[in-house]
């Protein structure tokens, strides 16, 4: 019986984040933080807006057409004999999707760049370095080295303490 309530419960969640949608979910959360540390304008702040926008509908039409190929090769695959070169044409299609993937980001970048100042590009600098080394931070924070920041639990949330989950131990085992 907990199971299927656990089932059922899993279900009205998983359909209440599809009805949100994507935009629901993450689109238009405001980034405080961001806007507070870089100092940002409304003007940059609705430019800003306006690029992740842009580019998340130039991904949607890489992304459909790569679901497209995907589902495509599944049917060939589910084949008695599968052809391979359009087995073959998938991958080099799925490689040129990853670089086109690429570009797009890369470019959308480059216009949110733009919007920024000197000074903001720096300070964003800053935070590039400080993300390089968010996976050294939360094995600290597992090895009780330092302090999660206020309010959270720490990275990765519990159960990532040294010892488990890829530290030193290995993967699910405790300190020896």
């Amino acid at each position: 019986m907990t199971k299927l309530v656990a089932i059922i419960a899993s279900a009205a969640l998983a359909g209440v984040l599809f009805a949100q949608g994507p935009e629901g979910r993450r689109g238009r959360q405001t980034p405080d933080a961001l806007i507070a540390y870089l100092n940002l304008s409304e003007t940059q702040v609705a430019a800003l807006q306006e690029n992740s926008k842009a580019m998340r509908e130039a991904m949607r039409a890489v992304m459909e057409s790569a679901r497209d190929g995907r589902e495509d090769v599944r049917e060939e695959l589910q084949q008695d004999n599968p052809n391979p070169t359009i087995v073959g044409q998938a991958l080099v299609d799925a490689q040129e999707t990853r670089q086109a993937i690429s570009a797009k980001k890369a470019e959308f970048r480059a216009n949110a760049l733009a919007i920024l100042t000197a000074d903001q590009q720096a300070s964003l600098a800053a935070l590039q370095q400080a993300l390089e080394l968010a996976p050294t931070a939360r094995q600290a924070i597992g090895a009780n080295l330092l302090e999660s920041p206020e309010g959270q639990m720490g990275p990765g949330g519990p159960g990532t303490h040294f010892g488990r989950r890829g530290g030193p131990g290995g993967p699910g085992r405790g300190p020896r």
